[in-house]
């Protein structure tokens, strides 16, 4: 059911490239979307007797506060963070309006499409998924940093790519450590991860001790939720300006750029 905002953005987009170009294709695709959701609204008749789920089968949602949190919580939550398991996606979001420079179409309705979903499992009352591994819920969109870190690295010089190759390489170790021992994979509630906490110990440094806890179980103070996510933020910043560099000569650059030097 949280897919369904953005199916609908996704059916929208359908129905309208169907109604410009009037393509037998675009008319089949439309119609069996269409069969597609009326079955799933059957199903839930018969099974809830409602056209939704049961909004009971789940803890319910936050308030706006809450949402924050947890929109925050999904990135940089101590256990359950993305961002705090995968670093890599620091460069993968900031990397998004390099996309939209080479491929705005296709990135605005991809932004279009996600950020009914993110608000929903950000507004969830349990929007780090329990039992669940890490970021469990931003698994459909994950994959998009695909496209942005294709972007980033396809325009960039040499030393964005040593530090997309560096925050790989955290994600990795982490990943190792899981492998080893996958129960480290999952957490209690109690603010703890056991993988940076491995990971700490290899090195001998308490790197888990300074991570922030935005889940209610074991959640650290506001502020320091609020620097955490001002830390974010300005690293978001820096990223994205360190990607804007332009690169020197004999490195790669914006193939946009380089066509047009081209023709001229």
């Amino acid at each position: 059911q949280r897919f369904a905002p953005t199916a609908a953005v996704l059916g929208i987009v359908l129905f309208w490239r169907w109604w410009r170009s009037r393509k037998l294709a675009a008319g089949i695709a439309c119609l069996l979307v269409g069969i597609g959701a009326a079955t799933l609204i059957y199903y839930n008749w018969w099974l809830y007797h409602s056209p939704v789920q049961n909004v009971a089968d789940h803890a319910g949602f936050s308030s706006a506060t809450g949402t924050v949190n947890g929109l925050f919580g999904l990135l940089l939550d101590a256990q359950w963070g993305l961002i705090i398991n995968a670093p890599i996606y620091i460069v993968a979001i900031a990397g998004l309006p390099r996309w939209l420079k080479i491929d705005r179409n296709r990135g605005l309705l991809a932004i279009a499409a996600i950020t009914p979903y993110l608000l929903e499992v950000g507004a969830y009352r349990v929007w780090w998924g329990e039992w669940g591994p890490a970021a469990r819920y931003l698994v459909p969109v994950a994959p998009l940093a695909a496209a942005t870190l294709g972007a980033v690295l396809a325009t960039s010089g040499w030393s964005v790519r040593a530090i997309v190759g560096g925050t790989w390489l955290i994600g990795a170790l982490l990943t190792l450590v899981g492998f080893a021992d996958p129960q480290r994979f999952y957490h209690q509630p109690d603010g703890a991860n056991n993988l940076v906490t491995r990971v700490g110990e290899i090195v001998g440094l308490d790197v888990a001790g300074h991570l922030v806890s935005f889940q209610p179980y074991a959640i650290s103070p506001v502020l320091d939720r609020v620097m955490a996510g001002l830390i974010l933020l300005l690293a978001f910043w820096i990223t994205t300006a360190i990607i804007y560099i332009p690169p020197k000569i004999g490195q790669p650059s914006d193939p946009a750029h380089d066509a047009a030097t081209l023709e001229s």
